[in-house]
């Protein structure tokens, strides 16, 4: 009985933590994030990120920088302590540090990832899937009127959390998860917002 008891209440109080989800106006919300991002054409996010795919999988943590001319993505194993970075810029070609045999460069980031690591993500798409810009096929959820999913070319991509709004700082995506048919996923976890 007594452990009933514990378990009811550390139940309850796992429930009372959690926020419920911000209810927003769709049109609205979507031209707050519209506002936000042209206000801050450089911002960044500090996350976590996991892939599962036929040609490689792994996990890791995921600090991710959009400048105005590209961005730089560094993603850290836990396990191996093995870190790589991933730069991008307008005019010159992709690199990827921190591999053993020194940088590696290329004309595409997303054919260079690909190429060192075996994970096919479409790193133009993820930025927009981040920021939570949804298209105009979105399915929304019906209790907050937030975007839920949506198809992007070959990707199915689902919002599981949203985060709250913060200061200037509008309702953005905190989890999210794309799917490339029945065996490749990419799930995003974004733990803060750097503008």
């Amino acid at each position: 009985m007594k452990k009933l008891i514990l378990l009811a209440a550390l139940a309850l109080t796992s429930c009372a933590t959690i926020p419920p989800a911000p209810v927003v106006a769709p049109a609205q919300h979507q031209a707050d994030i519209a506002q936000w991002f042209a206000a801050h054409p450089e911002w960044g996010m500090n996350g976590r990120v996991a892939v599962n795919a036929p040609t490689g999988s792994g996990s890791g943590s995921l600090e991710w920088v959009t400048l105005k001319d590209g961005f730089t993505a560094t993603i850290s194993a836990p396990i191996t302590r093995q870190s790589w970075k991933l730069t991008s810029r307008a005019g010159s070609d992709a690199m990827i540090e921190g591999l053993s045999g020194g940088p590696r460069t290329g004309s595409s980031a997303q054919a260079l990832l690909q190429e060192v690591t075996g994970w096919n993500i479409p790193l133009a798409q993820l930025q927009n899937w981040m920021k939570g810009l949804a298209p105009s096929n979105v399915t929304r959820d019906p209790r907050t009127g937030l975007p839920q999913r949506f198809v992007d070319g070959e990707w199915t991509v689902t919002y599981e959390e949203w985060s709250h709004a913060e200061g200037d700082v509008p309702v953005l995506p905190k989890r999210i998860s794309a799917t490339k048919s029945s065996d490749t996923r990419v799930r995003l976890i974004i733990d803060t917002w750097n503008p």
